[in-house]
């Protein structure tokens, strides 16, 4: 049985306050072994609809608000399409969340599913370990992190971030762009909060792409520190692709040319 009742708040976001999503969502989320009832399901204000990632960054730190108002140790967010693959691993792995709980102070972000840049290698099955992670439709955030993000406006959060390569995210893709996930990997990755992850997975998201969470999977399971391999494989990948069209364009123009 999953128990969750350590947990003191659950918020769940969602940008589709329709009532057949919403009934389909309170399903989803007894799947997990959560009582419905006891969750507060945030949705934000139309317009923010404009700006899918800004209003996903908003509608997170509007849930971490409200448990700074709460004065709450910590709290579990989850996005709207969280589903579980695997019911032990949920199980074994929330006990383990809750031993770590219990028997540290010193953290301030859980992911129970994630997408790792680093991790320990080697880990031991259903623990929680130091992760330097992104992806967040599904972590438990402390009072520590809590009052950091509330204390701070979202634009000055988005204009801080840069990605884990040490490149700002702002003069790139513009500062309205930057995803709740690389803004929290952005604090992990320089040190500014301490963050861990449970081994394996607890809790999937939908909206990934199988090649994606096949990815994830060799990336989670594998001996490797992988570090920023993965921002940089994008990168050189992207660079590489530019070329290529560059020279293809250079090459069909050339002959008409002469």
């Amino acid at each position: 049985m999953t128990d969750w009742s350590f947990i003191p708040q659950i918020y769940v976001t969602t940008i589709d306050k329709g009532s057949s999503h919403m009934k389909k969502l309170k399903v989803a989320i007894k799947r997990l072994g959560i009582d419905a009832d006891t969750v507060y399901f945030n949705v934000p204000p139309p317009l923010h609809k404009q700006n899918k990632i800004d209003s996903c960054a908003d509608n997170h730190l509007t849930c971490i608000r409200d448990a700074y108002k709460k004065d709450l140790d910590f709290a579990l967010i989850l996005e709207d399409d969280v589903y579980v693959k695997d019911q032990n691993d949920l199980e074994m792995g929330l006990k383990a969340v809750e031993s770590f709980i219990k028997t540290n102070a010193d953290w301030d972000i859980i992911y129970l599913g994630h997408s790792p840049f680093y991790m320990k290698p080697r880990a031991k099955k259903h623990s929680v370990i130091p992760s330097i992670s992104w992806i967040t439709h599904a972590y438990i955030i402390s009072r520590r992190y809590i009052k950091v993000l509330s204390n701070t406006k979202l634009e000055t959060l988005q204009k801080n971030t840069k990605l884990t390569i040490g490149w700002p995210v702002s003069p790139i893709i513009g500062r309205g762009y930057n995803h709740i996930d690389v803004i929290m990997l952005n604090h992990a990755n320089t040190g500014t909060i301490k963050s861990y992850a449970v081994y394996p997975r607890m809790i999937d998201q939908s909206s990934q792409t199988p090649v994606w969470s096949i990815l994830m999977k060799l990336m989670e399971d594998s001996s490797w520190q992988f570090g920023n391999w993965l921002v940089t494989f994008y990168t050189v990948s992207s660079l590489f692709v530019l070329f290529c069209v560059f020279y293809y364009l250079n090459s069909w123009y050339s002959p008409r040319n002469n």
